[in-house]
């Protein structure tokens, strides 16, 4: 998938919407909140998604003086104000293309933009990203929850501890629907598009909530599975105060994420996508919960060799290398 592809959303006409002559030059427009005058010109753009159409279709079928960016934005404005809607998936499954927040996602150009940093190995954060309902109600179910459980482990150089819960599904409607969504086949298709990697083998959603002290040591989330594709970390933190630590530390731009509330941040498993999860503060008094997981390929690819047990040392991971040492010394120098 290539950026551009995002220009294929299918879109459209709000069957609501009607319209008259307004002038020789304008149309009056209604069925989309406030009535609105649209010249000729626009008029015609907005018809030619009658039938359902892609922003790249419609484009096509114009062949007007106009570069396609600015035009995608004239189709953003259109979705904005209610006049077209996005054609549902096939499958008729929920997905995050209907659902995420609508502000960044109409905009079809944007939305263009968001692929190409994410396939650049860049991390993307999105605030307000689902339905405030369904963010209400998950995090309603996770803090009340009584099972949560101890998860610890490690391997290499890597070494986390935090809670999570077991059988996410069984516990609350909301979650149960929440699990659909991110697991749809709607969802991965999308993911698939904006992330430029092969989403299309099985979802992992799982539950976690830092402690004070808990933790998660620096990692690139290829280790030990060599199926993950994308990663993801819904934020569902409320009130939280950056002195409590807690952060997500992103290696590669030395910059922190701080828990928030459904805040969305989704990024490419790669090997140089090297991040960390801060101890929190033995005074932190809100929860730092979150739904976490993985979109996972169909087939297996080869990333690295696995570390010796008795290595002592990491391979290098950002700048330059250090100097060779002749043997027999006995000095690392990282």
């Amino acid at each position: 998938m290539t950026p551009e592809s995002l220009l294929d959303t299918p879109y459209r006409l709000n069957p609501h919407v009607t319209s008259s002559i307004k002038s020789a030059d304008s149309m009056a427009i209604f069925g989309a909140g406030a009535p609105l005058e649209l010249p000729i010109d626009l008029f015609r753009v907005l018809m030619l998604f009658v039938e359902n159409a892609t922003v790249r279709q419609a484009f096509e079928a114009l062949d007007v003086d106009v570069a396609l960016e600015a035009f995608a934005h004239i189709i953003a404005d259109f979705v904005e104000r209610g006049l077209l809607r996005r054609d549902q998936p096939v499958d008729g499954e929920p997905g995050f293309r209907e659902l995420l927040n609508p502000k960044i996602f109409s905009d079809p150009a944007l939305v263009a933009e968001l692929s190409s940093w994410m396939q650049q190995g860049r991390a993307i954060v999105i605030p307000d990203a689902l339905p405030e309902q369904l963010a209400e109600q998950v995090y309603r179910d996770l803090d009340r929850s009584t099972h949560w459980r101890v998860a610890e482990g490690g391997h290499d150089f890597f070494h986390y501890r935090n809670c999570g819960l077991e059988r996410l599904d069984d516990h609350s409607p909301a979650l149960t629907e929440c699990i659909r969504i991110f697991k749809s086949t709607a969802t991965r298709r999308f993911i698939a598009e904006l992330s430029g990697q092969d989403c299309s083998g099985e979802t992992g959603v799982n539950a976690s909530w830092y402690r004070p002290g808990e933790y998660a040591l620096p990692h690139d989330d290829t280790a030990g599975n060599d199926l993950r594709s994308v990663a993801y970390i819904w934020y569902l933190t409320r009130e939280w105060r950056q002195s409590w630590g807690g952060a997500l530390y992103w290696c590669p731009t030395g910059q922190y994420l701080s828990p928030g509330f459904n805040v969305l941040a989704i990024f490419n498993v790669t090997l140089s996508n090297v991040h960390f999860v801060c101890p929190v503060a033995p005074t932190a008094t809100a929860k730092r919960m979150a739904l976490n997981g993985f979109w996972h390929r169909a087939e297996r690819r080869t990333l690295a060799a696995p570390l010796r047990p008795d290595a002592v040392v990491s391979p290098p991971a950002y700048g330059a290398r250090g100097p060779d040492i002749p043997a027999p010394a006995s000095l690392l120098v990282l």
